[in-house]
């Protein structure tokens, strides 16, 4: 059938062949780089959202903080001053659950920001601390009686500083990981 065909239009054939498997070859390469950019978009986009999702975190863990000074403060003020050992009680418990919340969510945090290159040795440091810190608030509570509210007060004056500043650490650090991890993406996409 080829042999009975001029040379010029065996040759125009064979063009538009050519010409077929190249555009194809193109067509496949583009729909094959499309399926690379969505696929890192979707990474991309991923990361943001956890990332995103751990500042949250560090944001409700201050506030919780904030909460339980405020329930220390009135735990000393509404509780032990009141003499009642009700309202001391009723406070106490108030006092544990805010504290229960920031330690719950504090391991939410630890266990959300897991690979994600966040210096995990801050923030367990700051989970112990924050352990700690509940049980120096409750030995200070135990000399109430004997040492007056004032005084316990004192004791404990300055135990939670060491808490918030590891909570605003990491904070900071959440926020330089998500900078870094912006820049990095626009930069990979830029290079596509």
């Amino acid at each position: 059938m080829f042999s009975n065909l001029k040379i010029s239009t065996r040759f125009l054939l064979f063009t538009i062949l050519l010409s077929s498997i190249g555009i194809s070859f193109m067509t496949a390469s583009a729909l094959y780089g499309m399926h690379q950019i969505r696929a890192a978009a979707g990474l991309a986009l991923t990361n943001v959202e956890r990332m995103d999702a751990t500042q949250e975190m560090v944001r409700t863990v201050q506030l919780h903080f904030g909460a339980q000074v405020i329930e220390w403060k009135n735990l000393l003020l509404r509780g032990v001053r009141s003499g009642d050992d009700a309202v001391l009680q009723k406070a106490l418990e108030q006092f544990s659950e805010v504290e229960q919340g920031v330690q719950a969510t504090l391991k939410e945090l630890d266990q959300a920001t897991r690979g994600l290159g966040l210096q995990d040795f801050a923030l367990r440091m700051t989970i112990d601390n924050h352990a700690k810190l509940g049980a120096k608030y409750r030995e200070a509570l135990t000399r109430y009686h004997t040492d007056g509210v004032f005084e316990v007060d004192n004791q404990a004056k300055d135990l939670d500083r060491q808490v918030a500043e590891g909570i605003e650490r990491i904070a900071k650090q959440i926020v330089v990981m998500q900078r870094k991890a912006k820049a990095h993406e626009v930069q990979s996409f830029t290079a596509m």
